[in-house]
């Protein structure tokens, strides 16, 4: 499917939406089914849905209001599926029963966002603010372009000391090789889809480059089936137009082709050609192409598209302005003095080597996540590889914070009830789910505010807010809503959630809460906020942080506050280490491997999932303790290999979430950048306990781990082989772990190195999972 977010922030608070990509073999309830199961992050952080049809199923605002109605022609099939969808709107629009869906849609050549078509969610008055935005618009097909570009790797960042040598021969600080946005069917029908208003009349195409041609042939073909006619023709330039003569000469026949393609040998007026270009920096190219036009004296007439504009002052029209942004602003011949280049090949506008960026996890990493560890350290807080299930659907997070066992914690309390005396004023209610950690929360709530006030807040449980006014809940559901709405305005109300992840339960809350028109302030507080991501906590404290101006009469706006804040990598049962590890047991025995008996019990050990791993993560030969030694930056002395590993994992991924200065951001590779986590800060130098090693191997993916340049990889495998063959115990115990990560394809470890190896468990492992 094609899915993304998109972020509209042009007026507070700034809000995401949620847009995907209708396809016709699906109904509107198979749709949101697919959406609500397989992106639950996406749309727990969406105010609102958007559908888009095929690119070639276009119609006005009146035919999509009237299948609302249950008026179809039949010659839409989007349409044709919005009737059916609200004939039982109930089952079909369950799924997405709090958010407002808008279609975003082609009507003749122009492109429009509908009216709200969920019967059951209203529009809050935070998206009617960006709704009422003139560049609406423009800012979706923005969006649209940078999650083509970013999904693709279609951006060569900037890169430390060197400069990318375009096909013009301008120094560039970045490289955009548009072509690489046509990895899909759906993304090349998106570009489609904004180009629909220009290519409309045109009568032939041309494309700046042949690695456009899909998008190309895929415009030839979408303007004809919305026509009924035959597709227009296509040429594309092989190589960048220098203005040589050889160049010019090779355009005009070009133009030529294209002449006789549309029209045949007849005459008339000039043929309407849209040259699609794929950057433009100054427009040079626009001038190049008249120029050539008028000196063939050749009957044609062009218009020019951008897909992507990078310089500032081009008034060529574009898809999506990138010129303000800093990894294009120019560089002067001083600016390139004293850096390398990376060449661009001219013809496939495409560097042919990888380059190497080195992180190092440092102290400022370390430092976002110590706090937190100082304060469970032994608690048994932190586990890892293990099944939740509360009020919700179960899951499974790769590490698990036991909220229950943190509410006990003394320096919590204390720091908890801080954050509640300063609440301002006192919450009326207590409302909070309805599990036990959220219910020990309440209960430490209303104990704190007794004890200060001599009052008790009324305390509140439920799991989402979604009340029913029949049924077996009814009587009691109507109850919570007489509570809530009955509370002064001039009062509070305290939403109290022991995690925030994603945000999916509160943004239920306040969704519902304004819905049944709660005008008393509202104070939201987690006892841990999370996120993969802290801009994601960030933008969440704004969305609940607002009020419309109607509600601002007693209150400026809600407060939103955590004990802690951390940054953890949201890792589900596809990316826990430790459900790959059993995943490859299982490959192996299904392969006919007659796993050591030590690697059977781990299948199955690692098959039990409902308390979690604490001590027990990494694969121990049995020389000595895995364990950790003072003086270590990220934990305390002796803290669980839980906690360790959870905060080496939360220090990896800071380095994928916030900018280091001068370096890309840690994560998968970007032709022609792979960064990777410097190899002797963990197999040679600065970290050398057995358990921090493990925890990088465990907790880094193959991409930052393992380097593109081959000797800088070798000497990578002679440090695996150093480790291997020392008699240390603190370092010969991670044997089996390099072992591991050799099988899942994390590192290489030379087969002379494991043949001195006493343990047979070892090296028939090692036989099994041969590089």
């Amino acid at each position: 499917m094609h899915v993304f977010n998109v972020r509209l922030d042009r007026v507070e608070p700034a809000l995401t939406v949620l847009v995907a990509q209708f396809t016709g073999e699906y109904s509107i309830e198979r749709m949101f089914e697919l959406l609500y199961e397989a992106y639950p992050a996406h749309r727990s952080q969406a105010s609102a849905l958007i559908l888009r049809p095929d690119v070639r199923d276009t119609f006005s605002a009146k035919a999509l209001s009237d299948a609302t109605d249950g008026m179809v022609d039949g010659t839409s099939p989007f349409l044709e599926q919005i009737g059916q969808a609200h004939l039982d709107e109930q089952r079909s629009f369950a799924r997405f029963s709090l958010l407002p869906v808008f279609v975003l849609h082609a009507d003749g050549n122009a492109i429009r966002l509908s009216e709200n078509v969920n019967p059951l969610a209203g529009i809050p008055p935070d998206l009617e603010l960006h709704l009422k935005s003139a560049e609406l618009i423009s800012d979706l097909r923005t969006a649209e372009m940078h999650f083509l570009m970013e999904t693709s790797g279609a951006l060569l960042p900037p890169l430390e000391n060197s400069y990318y040598d375009n096909p013009s021969h301008r120094p560039a600080r970045a490289f955009l090789r548009v072509g690489n946005i046509q990895y899909s069917r759906l993304a090349i029908d998106a570009v489609t889809f904004w180009m629909l208003p220009r290519v409309a009349h045109c009568e032939a195409i041309l494309v700046d480059t042949w690695s456009l041609s899909s998008v190309a042939f895929n415009t030839s073909r979408v303007i004809a089936a919305i026509k009924g006619e035959r597709p227009v023709p296509v040429e594309m330039l092989s190589q960048y137009q220098d203005n040589s003569a050889e160049r010019r000469s090779a355009l005009t026949e070009i133009l030529q082709r294209l002449l006789v393609d549309a029209r045949g040998a007849s005459a008339g007026s000039k043929l309407r050609v849209l040259c699609i270009v794929s950057v433009t920096h100054t427009g040079s190219l626009v001038k190049v192409l008249r120029e050539q036009v008028e000196l063939s004296r050749l009957p044609i007439e062009l218009e020019f598209l951008a897909l992507f504009r990078l310089g500032p002052g081009n008034e060529l029209d574009a898809l999506c302005d990138l010129s303000a942004e800093p990894h294009f602003k120019p560089l002067s011949t001083e600016d390139v003095q004293n850096r390398s280049s990376i060449p661009i090949d001219e013809k496939i506008y495409f560097p042919v080597t990888y380059k190497d960026i080195e992180h190092q996890l440092l102290t400022a990493q370390a430092n976002r996540f110590r706090p937190f560890i100082e304060t469970v350290r032994g608690s048994r807080v932190i586990s890892v590889h293990r099944d939740q299930v509360d009020d919700g659907k179960p899951r499974h997070h790769a590490i698990h914070l036991d909220m229950e066992r943190l509410v006990d914690i003394e320096a919590f309390r204390k720091k908890f009830a801080e954050q509640l005396l300063a609440l301002n004023p006192p919450p009326f209610i207590v409302l909070t789910p309805e599990h036990a950690a959220a219910r020990k929360l309440s209960q430490l709530t209303c104990d704190v505010f007794e004890e200060k006030f001599g009052t008790r807040p009324a305390a509140i449980y439920h799991a989402n807010l979604d009340l029913k006014e029949t049924g077996l809940l009814g009587a009691q559901d109507s109850e919570i809503h007489k509570a809530l709405v009955d509370v002064d305005p001039a009062a509070s109300i305290l939403i109290l959630d022991d995690c925030f992840i994603t945000g999916a339960r509160l943004s239920a809350y306040q969704t519902r809460l304004r819905q049944r028109n709660v005008q008393a302030k509202l104070h939201y507080l987690v006892a841990v906020a999370r996120p993969d991501d802290p801009v994601a906590w960030t933008d969440f404290k704004k969305k609940l942080g607002f009020r419309a101006a109607g509600d601002k009469t007693h209150h400026k706006e809600n407060t939103v506050a955590c004990v802690f804040e951390v940054t953890l990598p949201n890792w589900q049962q596809d990316k826990c280490p430790w459900c790959q590890e059993r995943l490859l047991y299982e490959r192996l025995e299904s392969e006919g491997n007659d796993l050591p008996e030590r690697f059977r019990d781990r299948r199955v050990s690692l098959a039990e999932r409902d308390l979690g791993l604490e001590n027990n993560l990494f694969l121990d030969p049995d020389t000595s303790e895995i364990k950790l030694y003072p003086g270590s930056i990220f934990a305390p002395e002796n803290g669980t290999q839980a906690e360790v590993f959870a905060a080496i994992a939360a220090a990896i991924q800071s380095l994928r979430v916030c900018d280091v200065l001068n370096k890309p951001r840690l994560g998968p590779r970007r032709h022609p950048i792979a960064t990777v986590l410097d190899r002797k800060t963990y197999l040679k130098i600065v970290y050398t306990d057995t358990v921090i090693r493990a925890s990088f191997l465990r907790g880094a993916t193959w991409e930052e781990l393992v380097y593109t340049d081959k000797e800088s990889e070798s000497d990578r495998s002679a440090l695996i082989a150093t480790i291997i063959g020392k008699n240390e115990n603190d370092e010969s115990n991670l044997t089996l772990e390099l072992v591991l990560a050799a099988a899942l394809g994390k590192c290489s470890v030379p087969a002379e190195a494991i043949d001195q190896q006493p343990d047979e468990d070892i090296l028939n492992f090692f036989q099994m999972t041969p590089p």
